[in-house]
């Protein structure tokens, strides 16, 4: 079964540079690679496959300072569109 976890995975790991890696989820997003652009970019993509919306008061650098976050994020926007 196809997980929201797994089309996450899936949707984040075109644009961390150097691939995922087991620490990659608690480290800073930009120091993944993502930068501005990469991440309006991802935002998109994620709200596509994981069948979310990101509200303007989601938009924090709380939410998207790592994987993990944004990952949190993903699943609480996920468990609200059901």
């Amino acid at each position: 079964m196809d997980t929201l976890k797994d089309r996450f995975i899936r949707t984040l790991a075109p644009f961390i540079v150097g691939g995922l890696a087991e620490d990659s989820f608690e480290r800073p997003l930009r120091d993944l690679g993502v930068d501005s652009v990469k991440l309006i970019e991802l935002i998109g993509c994620l709200e596509k496959s994981c069948g979310v919306r990101f509200s303007d008061e989601d938009i924090t650098p709380e939410n998207f300072r790592t994987p993990r976050a944004l990952l949190d994020l993903v699943v609480r926007r996920s468990d609200r569109a059901e």
